[in-house]
């Protein structure tokens, strides 16, 4: 009984649709970036924080024959938990121009208090989602 269970679901979950992660971003909150050579961005009222709960993100488009995106995180602090799912987390993707989002970088997303880092991809659009 117990292998039946186990076997539906891992078929349940191989068969489970594409879920584009920008439809659940609040549409006040959702801002798009053209990069040229270089830009910020930042979360709402940076520095001061924003409301929990709320579903933000920055797309940012890139020319296709221009170099990599290279995006460096300063000052980089969400609420910390054990897992990140579970709190206020950031999480990115790119798309390689298909119309799909592809998760990169920490599958589990990134939150607490983190150092500088970088993320680097030769995608045509990033989807920066917090």
């Amino acid at each position: 009984m117990i292998c039946f269970l186990l076997l539906l679901y891992l078929v349940d979950f191989s068969a489970s649709k594409y879920v584009d992660p920008s439809k659940d971003i609040q549409p006040e909150c959702l801002h798009y970036f053209n990069v040229t050579k270089e830009g910020v961005f930042s979360t709402p009222d940076y520095p001061n924080a924003y409301p929990p709960l709320k579903k933000c993100g920055w797309i940012i488009n890139h020319s296709p024959n221009d170099a990599d995106i290279n995006i460096n995180f300063h000052d980089f602090e969400l609420e910390k938990f054990p897992r990140c799912y579970k709190s206020d987390y950031m999480t990115i993707y790119r798309d390689q121009g298909t119309g799909k989002w592809e998760q990169i970088g920490s599958m589990s997303g990134y939150c607490g208090e983190l150092p500088n880092f970088l993320i680097s991809t030769s995608a045509r659009q990033i989807l920066v989602k917090f």
